[in-house]
């Protein structure tokens, strides 16, 4: 495995790069550069990990593809939107639909972070799935609190409902996206993962994500290195 020495040779130099500089974002930077340095098997614990959540009809699944493109990184569709007929009068959700929801987003997301390069890019997460499961169930299943207490994400960003509702069949919604949008972001602001709010037209959205994702910190894990990395290592 001619990268481990190379990569054990990065590790090694950590606290002395976070010494030179001025803290974790440089660190982080200094490490995204020197990607390949990085052996495979260890690349899926530093690759920058990005959720976009919002109401429906905000454009996480346009923006998601988008910034993966312009970052080089990979885009991890919605799993939950055309896994069961949410707009079909006749359906009825179950608490094991929300669960699969969850535990199926969750497994694509670790799979995709096994073959990204630096950023992966991914269109809702467990949190916006309990949201759901309030609004549907009343109660939230234990598998999707599962999902949510074991998902890594280093940053999420909010996108805001101030953009037009558009029905496109599957959404089904709209009366209560408003209430929706502000219970997810109340949620969000629970969890211990930064959120930044986006809203704006799609253009401002877009650059304003890619500001945030290009500024993005994290904080010290217990061997030295930023947030959930000291925990995997």
């Amino acid at each position: 495995m001619p990268h481990v020495p190379h990569c054990r040779r990065f590790l090694r130099q950590a606290p002395e790069i976070l010494a030179r500089t001025p803290g974790d974002r440089v660190f982080r930077r200094e490490l995204l550069a020197r990607w390949e340095e990085l052996h495979p098997v260890a690349r899926p614990d530093f690759v920058v990990r990005v959720a976009l959540i919002g109401a429906e009809s905000v454009g996480k699944s346009v923006l998601t593809e988008r910034l993966a493109e312009r970052l080089g990184g990979v885009a991890v569709p919605e799993y939950g939107r055309d896994a069961f007929p949410w707009a079909d009068p006749g359906y009825e959700a179950r608490p094991e639909h929300l669960e699969k929801i969850a535990y199926a987003h969750r497994t694509s997301v670790e799979q995709a972070a096994g073959r990204a390069v630096r950023y992966l890019i991914s269109d809702t997460e467990a949190v916006t799935t309990e949201v759901w499961s309030e609004f549907y169930l009343g109660a939230v299943p234990a598998g999707v609190r599962r999902a949510v207490a074991t998902q890594r994400f280093d940053l999420v960003l909010y996108l805001e409902a101030d953009v037009p509702w558009v029905d496109d069949g599957v959404r089904s919604w709209q009366s209560d996206r408003a209430r929706f949008a502000e219970r997810l972001l109340e949620r969000a602001e629970e969890e211990p993962t930064p959120v930044v709010r986006i809203g704006g037209d799609w253009a401002a959205r877009e650059e304003a994500s890619i500001e945030a994702i290009r500024a993005l910190g994290a904080p010290r894990g217990p061997l030295g290195l930023p947030g959930r990395w000291g925990r995997s290592l």
